[in-house]
């Protein structure tokens, strides 16, 4: 379908968007309503995928590992217990507590990197824009004159204020250079980025630096450091919001045991709910299936979607 507005985004809104705390629930529903409902189509640069592809899995691995020790360092308290019994209960509980902080990260936030990666690789929501021979000349060109802000650092209190951003200046004369032939052609086009360092005003991170400013205007480039903001300007009422994700709280009310099953290929969680779809077949012979996060494999519950008896 078609739209007048496309939202381009750096790869730290993308990865942003999965770490906790950053963005609320409603501000995700957001974003996925707006690009769901065609108020904008999704444009990310090759540079950004490839980014993406390599951070989205480690990042996940390693918040996870960060609360694993965080909550081992607890363990060096229990050689100050009284008993045997005291100590395998604070064990037991230790346990749980890590089982229960994995369940709340993957089920909230590996939920929602899951969901970034199906519009990525969906084209009907998503553009991706390959680097062409025009942004490698201005890049390459930036690089030689060690031009601010990709390569030359304004904010170094060291001799040498050299730097070298050729990801984020690819990603920007990308964007620049498509938009300039025509390739991305919307009434608005937003470029987002968390990234106030590499393309922001020194002196007001919410205006894109000077020496930038002169491309994003030949093309109309709106910037922005501000996605909530974007946001607002496509969906203005909450009553226009898709309630896909629900709010951690609630989400975590199904996080018990009850909820969990393991996986019969590599005994892993997997839940109930979060993990099942609908198997294929005639409407009156489908089930419901698993599938395992860490694996994949899947397998058939045998509970028929449909009871009619």
């Amino acid at each position: 379908m078609n739209t007048n507005t496309a939202l381009c985004l750096d790869t730290n809104i993308l990865l942003n968007l999965f770490e906790p705390g950053r963005y609320e629930t409603v501000t995700f529903n957001k974003f996925l309503t707006a690009v769901l409902t065609y108020r904008c189509h999704l444009i990310v640069t090759d540079q950004v995928l490839i980014e993406w592809q390599r951070h989205v899995n480690k990042t996940q691995e390693d918040f996870i590992e960060k609360n694993k020790i965080n909550i081992d360092e607890y363990k060096t308290l229990i050689e100050y217990l009284d008993s045997e019994q005291e100590i395998r209960e604070m064990e037991g509980i230790l346990e749980k507590i890590k089982r229960m902080e994995n369940r709340k990260y993957k089920y909230n936030y590996g939920n929602r990197a899951e969901k970034l990666n199906e519009l990525m690789s969906d084209s009907n929501y998503t553009k991706v824009v390959n680097r062409t021979n025009v942004a490698e000349k201005i890049l390459v060109e930036k690089s030689i004159d060690k031009e601010a802000p990709f390569f030359y650092n304004e904010f170094s209190q060291s001799n040498s204020k050299v730097k070298n951003e050729s990801a984020d200046a690819s990603i920007f004369f990308t964007l620049y250079d498509h938009i300039k032939c025509g390739t991305i052609n919307y009434d608005n086009i937003y470029f987002v980025t968390d990234n106030k360092k590499d393309f922001s005003d020194p002196a007001n991170p919410s205006k894109i630096h000077d020496n930038l400013s002169v491309f994003a205007e030949e093309v109309n480039l709106i910037f922005s450091n501000n996605l909530k903001e974007v946001l607002e300007s496509l969906i203005s009422t909450d009553e226009e919001i898709l309630n896909l994700f629900d709010s951690e709280e609630s989400m975590n009310q199904f996080l018990i045991d009850r909820y969990f099953t393991n996986c019969p290929n590599c005994d892993a969680e997997v839940h109930l709910n979060a993990d099942s779809y609908v198997g294929s077949g005639p409407p009156h012979t489908q089930t419901y299936w698993l599938k395992c996060k860490q694996c994949k494999h899947t397998w058939d519950t045998g509970d028929l979607v449909h009871d009619y008896y």
